[in-house]
């Protein structure tokens, strides 16, 4: 916004080189990224403009490069890696059953952890988790309510990859890694209460979760088993 700051930014770009047209555009396109950055974080919430998006994986290349200079782009990072439409196994290790469920739409893994607990846990289907799911509220901070509700959110479970590693609540759903073709979430029994203020973290982006199918209990089983058990520090 300062004329004065851009014409000194400029200036260093050019060296002892007359600045160009070329040079100049590119000047004013670093200063006017945040106003791109923010009507772009409003539309990306919208999962048809997340999956038209084109050249997205070049785009978030292109973003991600830039991370270390511009943290107002953290939030578009965030967004560009959403997935939409994308399987995932949840296993259950006390019970030995297993779920494939299509997920979309979920900006961190506090929004997946409380959505699994809400289609997983029944206290009258046994087809899953006995257990009681989260409450209205909170079901509704992390789709399409009021972002916190009274009492906070409730942790559930512990999750672990695929892979045996911790998923900390603080990732996102790509973070967790493909095994065997899927991404794999291991619920194991919570160690300790844990609490977070908020159910989402984009209040427009609604999220998905569908309920594919059922696993059988020799593939239910045989999933479980090839999970390692890894030593992960208790904080990230």
């Amino acid at each position: 916004d300062d004329p004065a700051t851009f014409e000194a930014v400029v200036a260093r770009l050019a060296g002892e080189e007359p600045a160009d047209d070329g040079l100049r555009r590119l000047a004013a396109a670093w200063f006017m990224l945040g106003q791109w950055t923010m009507a772009l974080t409003t539309f990306l919430q919208r999962a048809a403009v997340r999956t038209g998006l084109p050249r997205r994986e070049e785009v978030e290349d292109a973003v991600e490069a830039l991370q270390d200079v511009r943290y107002d782009l953290d939030w578009l990072v965030d967004l560009l890696r959403v997935l939409d439409d994308e399987q995932i196994l949840v296993l259950h290790r006390p019970s030995g059953r297993g779920w494939a469920l299509t997920v979309g739409g979920i900006g961190d893994n506090f929004q997946l952890h409380t959505l699994i607990a809400a289609t997983l846990l029944s206290m009258t289907d046994d087809r899953l988790i006995p257990g009681m799911p989260p409450s209205a509220a909170e079901v509704a901070a992390a789709t399409d309510g009021p972002l916190r509700p009274d009492g906070g959110m409730q942790a559930r479970f512990h999750l672990v990859d695929g892979e045996g590693h911790w998923i900390w609540n603080e990732g996102v759903p790509a973070d967790i890694p493909v095994v065997d073709g899927a991404r794999v979430v291991l619920l194991d029994p919570l160690g300790e209460a844990r609490t977070w203020e908020a159910g989402r973290q984009f209040a427009q982006m609604v999220p998905t979760v569908r309920l594919v199918r059922v696993l059988d209990r020799d593939e239910a089983a045989l999933r479980i088993v090839s999970v390692p058990t890894i030593a992960t520090p208790q904080h990230p």
